[in-house]
Protein backbone atom coordinates (compact mmCIF):
# COMPACT_ATOMS: atom_id res chain seq x y z
CA UNK A 1 0.00 0.00 0.00
CA UNK A 2 2.63 2.22 0.92
CA UNK A 3 4.61 1.84 -2.59
CA UNK A 4 1.32 3.04 -3.90
CA UNK A 5 0.86 5.82 -2.50
CA UNK A 6 4.24 6.83 -2.58
CA UNK A 7 3.52 6.70 -6.27
CA UNK A 8 0.58 8.80 -6.40
CA UNK A 9 2.96 11.72 -4.60
CA UNK A 10 5.35 11.24 -7.36
CA UNK A 11 2.89 11.82 -9.57
CA UNK A 12 1.32 14.66 -7.93
CA UNK A 13 4.72 16.73 -7.31
CA UNK A 14 5.98 15.58 -10.93
CA UNK A 15 2.57 17.68 -11.88
CA UNK A 16 3.27 21.00 -9.86
CA UNK A 17 2.74 24.07 -11.17
CA UNK A 18 3.57 27.75 -8.82
CA UNK A 19 0.91 29.54 -8.57
CA UNK A 20 1.96 32.68 -9.88
CA UNK A 21 5.61 34.11 -10.85
CA UNK A 22 8.79 32.13 -9.06
CA UNK A 23 10.87 35.18 -10.13
CA UNK A 24 8.46 37.30 -7.70
CA UNK A 25 9.30 35.28 -4.79
CA UNK A 26 11.80 37.10 -3.64
CA UNK A 27 13.58 40.47 -4.19
CA UNK A 28 16.13 42.87 -2.55
CA UNK A 29 13.85 43.54 -0.36
CA UNK A 30 14.16 39.99 1.28
CA UNK A 31 17.47 40.95 1.88
CA UNK A 32 18.24 42.15 5.62
CA UNK A 33 18.65 45.93 5.67
CA UNK A 34 21.68 45.29 8.29
CA UNK A 35 23.48 42.98 6.11
CA UNK A 36 23.27 45.38 2.92
CA UNK A 37 24.41 48.17 4.96
CA UNK A 38 27.92 45.83 5.63
CA UNK A 39 28.06 44.87 2.00
CA UNK A 40 28.08 40.99 3.37
CA UNK A 41 27.51 38.77 0.71
CA UNK A 42 27.27 34.46 1.32
CA UNK A 43 25.30 31.51 0.40
CA UNK A 44 21.71 31.50 0.96
CA UNK A 45 19.38 28.58 1.18
CA UNK A 46 15.66 27.99 1.49
CA UNK A 47 12.86 25.01 1.52
CA UNK A 48 9.98 24.92 -0.86
CA UNK A 49 6.55 22.93 0.14
CA UNK A 50 5.26 21.26 -2.79
CA UNK A 51 1.60 20.72 -1.29
CA UNK A 52 -0.53 18.49 -2.72
CA UNK A 53 -3.61 21.34 -3.76
CA UNK A 54 -3.62 24.76 -3.94
CA UNK A 55 -4.28 26.82 -0.35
Amino acid sequence: MSVVIGLILASAIANAAPANNPGNWMSDLDYPPGAQARHEEGMVGYQILIAPMAA
